[in-house]
Parts: structure tokens; sequence; C-alpha cells
């Protein structure tokens, strides 16, 4: 016991050594902070019925943290007739070289609705504050040369939102964003995302339940669930890297498809909120 003891203190000096580490790297960048700083919302916009972005600069007037497209921040609220604090990670939604950062809020609406997501859609506003942490976590984009997919599934287009903002900077990569929805309802960033296209960008939007005035070709390309047949339709090579993002069904199914296509576990690079056993148990 006491040799158990001693090799379990000293694995934990490593760990907690490791940890200082990284603190002191994120408190040392451009904007960095260690623990939760005060942000104060200055603008809020409803990007369709259930999304709504907050930008979000720093109450104390210092620069918001520099970020790598497809993290995001954590956030502790505090609501009104709740019993405890509330915390929330949210993906940043937009570019890292603006001087605020931006999450998309989606609207959850259940039995029971979410919390949070309805407390910030119907009463945080303009001028009011949000605690929040410094940006993390590894799903982020890595530096390569081969074509880049970029795939979501309802809010999941947050983060991958971010990284095609990055991605597109390069102009010697292949882009291509895949974005699965209900219909233009739900659709959401759309107009941003086209704003950026060029020579070697890509945008796909495939609706599993278009709407009798959404213009096939237009609004979207595909209709149904993406599948392997879409992908090879769209000529895409199984080297390419594919990161994605979505719903836990709409992850399990990409997982198969791409693993229908050949494609090398080091290509494939996903987001996922919750135990990894759960999406393999669904996949």
């Amino acid at each position: 016991m006491d040799a158990w003891a001693e090799a379990y203190g000293d694995l934990a000096a490593i760990f907690v050594s490791k940890e200082e580490v990284v603190y002191t790297d994120k408190e040392n960048g451009i904007g960095g902070f260690r623990g939760m700083k005060e942000f104060v919302v200055v603008d809020k916009i409803a990007e369709n019925d259930i999304i709504t972005s907050f930008y979000l600069k720093r109450k104390d007037g210092e620069p918001v943290p520099k970020f790598i497209a497809g993290q995001y921040i954590s956030l502790n609220i505090e609501i009104p007739n709740t019993a405890h604090k509330h915390t929330r990670n949210y993906s940043m939604s937009d570019s890292n070289d603006k001087d605020y950062l931006r999450i998309s809020v989606k609207k959850e609406v259940g039995n029971p609705d979410g919390i949070v997501s309805n407390y910030l859609h119907s009463d945080v506003a303009v001028g009011d504050t949000l605690t929040i942490g410094m940006p993390s976590g590894e799903f982020v984009l890595k530096e390569a040369t081969q074509p880049l997919v970029l795939i979501s599934g309802g809010i999941g287009i947050t983060p991958v939102l971010s990284m095609f903002k990055e991605a597109v900077k390069n102009k010697n990569q292949d882009v291509i964003i895949i974005q699965c929805a209900l219909n233009s309802d739900t659709h959401a960033f759309k107009s941003e995302i086209d704003a950026l296209l060029g020579t070697n960008s890509k945008s796909i939007s495939i609706y599993s339940t278009p709407l009798n005035n959404d213009v096939f070709g237009e609004d979207y390309h595909y209709q149904g669930y993406l599948t392997k047949e879409m992908l090879n339709d769209l000529g895409i090579s199984n080297n390419s890297d594919f990161y994605f993002c979505g719903p836990t069904p709409f992850m399990a199914s990409v997982l198969d498809i791409l693993g229908d296509l050949n494609v090398n576990n080091d290509h494939i690079n996903y987001e996922f909120f919750g135990p990894v056993e759960e999406l393999s148990l669904v996949h």
C-alpha cells in the first residue's frame, strides 16, 4: 500500500505539473487569463428560429483571447429560481481574428426544455454580462495539404464554421463544407459561408425535409440524409481529411459512411460531447 501511495503521488505530481504548463501558456497568450472572466454581450443576432449568436467582449476592456478554430468556451451562469449555478460548453462560431468572441446557441426544446439555452435566448440581452473561461478543446484543424471535408449536422455547424473560415485562408488546399439540416428554416449561416467561397472551396447543403418554397440547386443540393453515394457524387477522395460534428445518430452515421469508404482513421476527426462508448454503441 505504501508503494502504491508513493506511485500515485508521483503520477499526480506529473499531471499537476503538466496542467500548470497548460494554464500558464493560456494565461500568457494574447488576451489570456486564468479561471473565469466577465464578458459583455455587445450584440445578439437571431440566425433563425432556433439559433441565436452572442457577440462577447471582455468587460475589463482587454483583448479577447486568441483561440484555435474548433475550440469552445465554458459558460458559468446563475439562473433565477434554479438550485445551482449552471455550466455549459459552447463552440466559437466565428474566426479567431475578430475583436470579439462569438458563440451560437441552439434553443433546446423538449421535455424538459434546455434550461440554459432557453434562458440565453429569452432573458440575456445586449449589455448583460456572462462569465466564461479560456477557449479550450482538442477538436481543431491540423496542418495538412490534402483536401479538407467539413461535415455538420444541426448545431454542429458552430465549430465546423469556425474551421471553414480558417481553412479558406489557405489557397493551396481544397475545402468543401457539407451542411445537413431539416430545411431552410433551420439552415444557419448560409450567407456567411457563401460570402467566403472561392476557387478552392465549395458549399453543399443537404435537407432532410425541404419546405415547399425551398429551391433545389439554390437552397439545397441533395434531399434526404448524407450517404456515401452523395460523397462519391461530389468526387470526394477518401484520402481527404474529414472533420464532423452533430447529434449522436448523425455522427454515428458519418462514421459508418467513412468506414464504408475505407477512410483511414488518421483522417477522421470529430467532436462528441459525451462518452465515446455511447457513440460506439450507436455506431
